[in-house]
């Protein structure tokens, strides 16, 4: 109890963040952006890897709280790699799969490449992948808890919008109405935030579990939007403090891993249950 005591904003923190990328994450879906998600979250990591040898290079202080050179870069580097895809696949909307594929291919080599040349930072590597929460400090602890509140304020009041925009991306592929553009480029600068710093924090692995599970599990239920947004706020959390438990016991056991295998398996175990419970039962007669 006492560690629970000692990592409680730590908990309180991700268990936040959980929630608001899984209600965020619901929506990408919905807008067929799933796998440019995944493509944002490795053009991140190899952002952060640049930065971490621009730094060397630059002969500049690595320090792996709050905002630095590598969060810098990964910003820059994913903004200048979405552009050049967006650029790429305009006008090609039954190519954008393949075209996403490649640019993650290289995306994927070019990070084993700079860890090849580099082996030293092959750590911050996997940081990327499975990030540490528990050695977060309390300046990027509070700034996280910050940002998700307004962002989950912001979800709140404009959520009819979005729902609007993500069924219109849905079924036409591009907005109807052109009124709203402000709130769908607010959506996208929320949903990329939101992604540098739980990969910063939290890994790769963390973030786009919490931001694709809810809406995969749910596939498997016959879910309403706000019966999945209720899962979310039940599920996600309960996740991440699983996970942290689970870390107590088994210290060596990534946080992040913990936290995504609870997720899964009681998504899972949720659906059986449903499943069960909505079978019809006919009591036998008596003779």
């Amino acid at each position: 109890m006492e560690l629970i005591s000692f990592y409680l904003l730590n908990i309180l923190v991700g268990a936040i963040l959980s929630v608001v990328l899984g209600l965020y994450g619901s929506h990408v879906v919905a807008r067929n952006k799933t796998i440019e998600t995944i493509l944002l979250g490795q053009s991140i990591q190899v952002g952060i890897l640049l930065g971490v040898i621009l730094g060397k290079l630059m002969e500049i202080g690595h320090n792996d709280h709050g905002l630095h050179l590598e969060i810098i870069i990964s910003v820059l580097f994913t903004c200048l790699l979405y552009g050049t895809y967006e650029y790429v696949s305009k006008g090609k909307r039954f190519a954008k799969t393949p075209i996403l594929v490649s640019f993650y291919t290289f995306l994927v080599s070019l990070s084993y490449l700079i860890v090849a040349i580099s082996p030293q930072i092959e750590s911050h590597m996997v940081k990327a992948f499975l990030g540490d929460i528990v050695t977060a400090s309390k300046v990027e602890l509070y700034v996280i808890f910050g940002l998700s509140l307004v962002f989950m304020a912001f979800f709140a009041i404009r959520q009819n919008q979005i729902k609007l925009q993500s069924f219109d991306l849905s079924s036409f592929g591009h907005l109807v109405s052109s009124s709203g553009k402000k709130d769908y480029v607010l959506f996208n600068l929320i949903v990329l935030s939101l992604m540098i710093y739980s990969i910063h924090v939290l890994g790769i692995v963390f973030t786009l579990s919490m931001m694709i599970f809810p809406i995969t599990i749910s596939q498997f239920t016959k879910f309403t939007l706000k019966q999945l947004y209720t899962f979310v706020i039940i599920l996600a959390p309960t996740s991440v403090f699983l996970g942290f438990l689970l870390n107590i016991k088994y210290e060596n056991l990534p946080t992040s891993s913990l936290m995504v295998i609870s997720y899964l398996i009681l998504g899972i175990s949720f659906v059986i249950l449903k499943r069960l419970l909505s079978r019809p039962y006919f009591p036998t007669s008596a003779s």
